[in-house]
């Protein structure tokens, strides 16, 4: 996929506001015995969960009964580094020119750069958050047989879920362009409605003269990914995928929803994709994850 976003998959924790029916005093009542089992208590209680975060369980403020557990951790599991926070300063991205009149004619380029601007969280209405990730990509074009005439360049990449390496569903873009989609995602036998954007701006330099002779034309993406997710879910990961030639398979018109994992990328594309989290705090920012 072309520019892809990849956005991500995003899960809920419920938190239940009602009260506890509790037992009553054997020494009030008359009654005699001993006090009832834990488990008879759990049975009797109108749980309150009290989320602790994504990857724990939880655990009911009355009782104390807990339920769900650790989530895996799919790019664990896989070998695929993972930074646990948005990089602090801008690395490479490797990208494509093509001719528009024969897309064979493609040249892979290595000297593109990406940035992240910056990212927020906020809440946005009860249970969920606003999560926004802001990012530049520099691609400085040269003249070659692939941009001769008629031309395009694209790169590449997606938003994923770190938990189970699902890829939120996308489109490509071509230009300043745009969508907005709302997705189901199942969570130990939940359902929970995810909502996410893209926002792209394209600026180009015209053709100019290099000071070894050749010619360039610099493209700069600016784009403005913004999802509303769960409160608490921290499980946002975006990677960058390298480019390196052409695919018939670019669709510019509607959403891929056909389900993707991270792992279903070219071994040789994925070895060399950069992964990183967001939309939450890091206290190592850039440090890979253990």
């Amino acid at each position: 996929m072309k520019q892809t976003i990849g956005i991500l998959l995003a899960l809920a924790l419920a938190l239940g506001m009602t009260a506890c029916s509790g037992t009553e005093d054997p020494a009030q009542s008359g009654a005699s015995g001993s006090a009832p089992a834990a488990e008879e208590v759990s049975a009797a209680c109108e749980h309150e969960w009290i989320p602790a975060s994504f990857t724990a369980p939880e655990t009911c403020a009355r009782c104390g009964e807990t339920r769900g557990g650790l989530k895996e951790d799919y790019f664990a599991q896989n070998g695929l580094e993972l930074l646990e926070a948005p990089p602090q300063e801008a690395f490479p991205v490797t990208y494509i020119t093509y001719a528009q009149a024969d897309p064979s004619v493609c040249t892979s380029h290595t000297d593109g750069s990406f940035e992240v601007l910056d990212q927020t969280v906020e809440p946005d209405g009860e249970g969920y958050q606003l999560v926004t990730l802001e990012v530049e990509v520099h691609l400085p074009v040269p003249l070659d047989e692939s941009t001769m005439d008629a031309w395009s360049c694209s790169w590449s990449n997606q938003l994923a879920d770190r938990y189970t390496g699902l890829v939120l569903p996308s489109k490509d873009t071509y230009g300043s362009d745009g969508f907005d989609y709302q997705a189901q995602v199942s969570y130990d036998g939940e359902d929970y409605d995810i909502y996410y954007s893209k926002q792209v701006e394209v600026e180009g330099s015209g053709w100019y003269d290099t000071a070894d002779g050749g010619r360039r034309n610099d493209r700069y993406f600016h784009q403005v990914y913004t999802l509303r997710v769960p409160e608490g879910y921290d499980g946002l990961v975006y990677g960058l995928i390298p480019s390196y030639q052409y695919s018939e398979e670019t669709n510019y018109d509607t959403v891929d929803e056909e389900t993707s994992y991270v792992t279903d990328t070219d071994p040789e594309r994925l070895a060399a994709t950069v992964f990183f989290r967001f939309g939450q705090p890091a206290p190592d920012a850039g440090a890979p994850q253990e």
